[in-house]
């Protein structure tokens, strides 16, 4: 299995056509203070088969980590493969981060792992504005 894309994003909406829709892309938080709480946000992924996938069933986790490389919240998701799968059959899963608490400013990540194997990393930074100007972009 391929990670085609990842993105980090305020919400997503998957069609039952399984059509992605991701909205509100970004790669940076502004804050006030530390620790600061965000709400919610969205990891979108598109996941490409291989032949070799087929029939399986797949653990994908995602670790956020701070700039020390702690873990801060792990989420989980399961694909099911179809036994039958054409070169280049994709599936979109979306992993949601609820009340998340970001005790420091720094480079976060976020590790993105698939049957225990760890695959790839997306950054986070968080930001300290102060107390004016601040806004998530």
């Amino acid at each position: 299995m391929k990670l085609k894309f990842a993105h980090i994003c305020d919400s997503t909406i998957l069609s039952k056509e399984n059509k992605l829709s991701v909205i509100g892309i970004f790669s940076e938080i502004n804050a006030q203070r530390f620790p600061m709480v965000h709400g919610h946000f969205d990891l979108a992924l598109c996941l490409e088969f291989e032949e070799e996938d087929a029939g399986k069933q797949e653990t994908v986790e995602i670790c956020l980590r701070d700039p020390e490389a702690k873990p801060l919240r792990t989420v989980n998701g399961k694909i099911n493969v179809p036994p039958q799968i054409t070169p280049g059959q994709k599936v979109q899963l979306v992993l949601a981060f609820d009340l998340v608490t970001f005790t420091s400013p720094g480079m976060h990540q976020m590790d993105v792992s698939i049957g225990g194997q760890r695959i790839e990393a997306w950054p986070l930074n968080l930001i300290h504005r102060g107390e004016q100007n601040a806004s998530k972009t």
